[in-house]
C-alpha cells in the first residue's frame, strides 16, 4: 500500500514513428520501476513492446470521437477523445524495424535526471525514423466518490528528426534534429474503458464487441455518492455517472489552477523548439 504520493513510481514511455507509404508506424515501450524495500537498488520491467499503424492520409491515429468542454471565464478545457490505431503483428515487421526494436537500451540515470538534452532511451539509427516523443508518468487513483477513475501526470517531450528527402534550399541543413520543449499534460481515464476499447484488436469480420452500451456502465456512480455532497443521491438519474465525472475534473482544475508556478517557469502549452 502506498501511503504517500511521493511514493508513487513513474512509469517511461518511448513513442518512435517511422515513416511507411502504407501509413507511419508507431513503436511504444515502456519502462516500469519496481523497488524492493529490502533492496538499495530499483529494477525496470519492460513490457512487450506494441507496433501501431497510423492513418496513411493524416500520419495520426484515427479520431472516432473529438468534443471539448471550454470554460468560456478562464479559457481552459477538457478534452474528450476517442482514436483508433491499427494493430501490427512484429512477424510483418521489416528486418530492419526489427533490429531497431531489439535495439532499444533503457538509461535509467538520465530518466531520473529529465534532462532536456539527453534522450532515457538508447538505439542504433534508422533512416526513416520520423519523431520520437519521451513520456514520464505518475498514476493516480482519484478519491474523490470513492471512484474507480484514474489520473495521469504526464512530462513529455518531442525530438523530431530530418526528413530522407533533400531540402530543396541547399541552405537548409537536413541533418538536424529539432527538439522541443518538455511540457506536461493531464489525462483521467478509467481501465475498464482500455479493457473494453482493447477487445477490438481481435476481433472477426462480422463480430461483435462484449461490452455494454448503457451510460451507467461506462459513467457508473460513485460508490459514495456526490463528490460535494459527499452522500449519496436520493433519485439516481441516468446521467448522474456523467455529472460526478465533470465535478471530478472540475475540482482537478481547481487544484491545477492554484499552484503558482516558480517565476522562471514561463508558459508550458506551446512546444516551442528549443534547439
Amino acid at each position: 500500500m502506498i501511503d504517500d504520493l511521493s511514493e508513487v513510481k513513474p512509469e517511461y514511455t518511448a513513442i518512435f514513428t517511422f515513416h511507411d507509404e502504407a501509413g507511419d508506424l508507431r513503436l511504444s515501450v515502456d519502462w516500469q520501476e519496481s523497488h524492493d524495500s529490502g533492496a538499495q537498488t530499483s529494477d525496470f520491467r519492460q513490457p512487450a513492446p506494441r507496433w501501431t499503424r497510423l492513418h496513411r492520409d493524416t500520419g495520426a491515429p484515427s479520431t472516432l470521437l473529438n468534443a471539448n468542454l471550454t470554460n468560456l471565464a478562464t479559457g481552459s478545457a477538457w478534452q474528450f477523445d476517442i482514436q483508433a490505431v491499427q494493430k501490427v503483428d512484429k512477424a510483418r515487421l521489416s528486418p530492419q524495424l526489427a533490429r531497431f526494436a531489439e535495439s532499444l537500451r533503457f538509461d535509467a540515470e538520465a530518466a531520473r535526471r529529465q534532462s532536456a538534452d539527453r534522450p532515457f532511451v538508447k538505439f542504433n539509427p534508422s533512416t526513416n525514423l520520423k519523431s520520437l516523443q519521451q513520456r514520464i508518468s505518475y498514476h493516480y487513483r482519484i478519491a474523490l466518490g470513492n471512484s474507480d477513475y484514474t489520473l495521469e501526470l504526464s512530462r513529455f517531450q518531442d525530438r523530431v528528426y530530418p526528413s530522407r528527402a533533400a531540402p530543396a534550399d541547399p541552405a537548409i541543413s537536413s541533418t538536424e534534429t529539432t527538439v522541443c520543449e518538455p511540457r506536461w499534460s493531464i489525462s483521467v481515464f478509467r481501465t475498464d474503458w482500455d479493457t473494453w476499447f482493447g477487445l477490438n484488436e481481435s476481433l472477426g469480420i462480422g463480430a461483435q464487441a462484449d461490452w455494454s452500451d448503457d451510460m451507467s456502465a461506462w459513467f457508473p456512480e460513485d460508490l459514495l455518492g456526490s463528490p460535494t455532497s459527499g452522500s449519496a443521491p436520493e433519485k439516481p438519474e441516468e446521467d448522474s455517472g456523467w455529472v460526478q465525472l465533470m465535478e471530478k475534473l472540475t475540482h482537478i482544475e481547481e487544484l491545477v489552477r492554484s499552484v503558482e508556478p516558480p517565476d522562471e517557469v514561463e508558459d508550458l502549452l506551446g512546444g516551442m523548439s528549443v534547439g
